[in-house]
């Protein structure tokens, strides 16, 4: 390096990079700042998995410490037996994992770019809804055709995930009737994307840009749940699940429902202001 303060700024931009993208460090951060967030502890074994979820109480989330798209967080555990299976498939990557507590509701994504909210999602699980006619396999193959950005695949975890609720492919679905096809919200899975920028209340809004400001991040992805992003979060059971440093920025752009958001714009004009003032 040329200057060691731009040793220096490297230094500093990679903390705030790991606390924004470890999830327990994070989670450590959010406790510390007293932001909502949802109790939980780092394990290693099925034992002491077992022993934290005693301590946290059902229901709860198993996931690891770090990233996986959460292909391989098991949500809403109500038991024992359950916490097992779970550890089980989180150990297939991680040695280390969390285990939190779960609260019902939506699943939101909000951007903040230069401390400033730029956009907030509502990410559903990949479902159809029934005419009375198509069977799912069919259904599926019309909601790819009208939505094309996060297409639904029917992989063997989808046909097993049918085969719990008592369906199958062939199944014919009654008109009206929305039919769920995961559990995870992951749009490579065909996550259902609402845009709800117009929706979220000031409150909100004026908690994300503050924990932005306290993680001195130019570019952070906030996932939040909570049932209404409508109502203000200290009315309402509200956590701040996870930040991602480089969020993706694609579901903003291209929503299944609802006004598509310009956040390349933003990002761009923040780069500017940062390298050519």
């Amino acid at each position: 390096y040329g200057d060691h303060r731009d040793l220096h700024r490297l230094i500093r931009r990679q903390r705030q990079m790991c606390i924004r993208d470890s999830k327990y460090v994070f989670k450590s951060f959010l406790k510390f700042y007293n932001f909502p967030h949802l109790q939980g502890k780092v394990v290693a074994s099925t034992q002491a998995a077992l022993r934290a979820g005693r301590e946290i109480g059902f229901p709860l989330v198993v996931k690891p410490r770090h990233g996986s798209l959460s292909r391989h967080t098991t949500v809403n555990i109500r038991d024992d037996d359950e916490l097992v299976k779970a550890v089980r498939i989180v150990q297939m990557i991680a040695k280390e994992f969390i285990v939190e507590r779960y609260i019902s509701g939506g699943v939101y994504r909000i951007v903040v770019v230069g401390n400033k909210m730029a956009a907030c999602a509502l990410r559903e699980t990949p479902y159809v809804v029934g005419d009375g006619v198509c069977n799912i396999e069919d259904l599926v193959r019309i909601r790819n055709a009208n939505y094309r950005s996060h297409p639904i695949k029917i992989t063997p975890k989808v046909i097993s995930f049918l085969k719990k609720e008592g369906r199958d492919i062939s199944t014919v679905p009654r008109k009206g009737e929305r039919v769920y096809l995961s559990d995870k919200v992951v749009l490579a899975g065909g996550a259902c994307i609402h845009d709800a920028t117009d929706l979220i209340h000031s409150d909100n809004v004026d908690l994300l840009e503050r924990v932005s400001a306290k993680l001195k991040a130019g570019l952070v992805g906030f996932d939040v749940i909570t049932e209404n992003i409508s109502l203000p979060y200290h009315k309402l059971p509200f956590a701040i699940i996870e930040a991602n440093s480089a969020p993706y920025i694609d579901m903003h752009h291209f929503p299944d429902f609802g006004k598509g958001r310009n956040i390349a714009a933003s990002i761009i004009d923040l780069t500017e202001e940062l390298f050519l003032r």
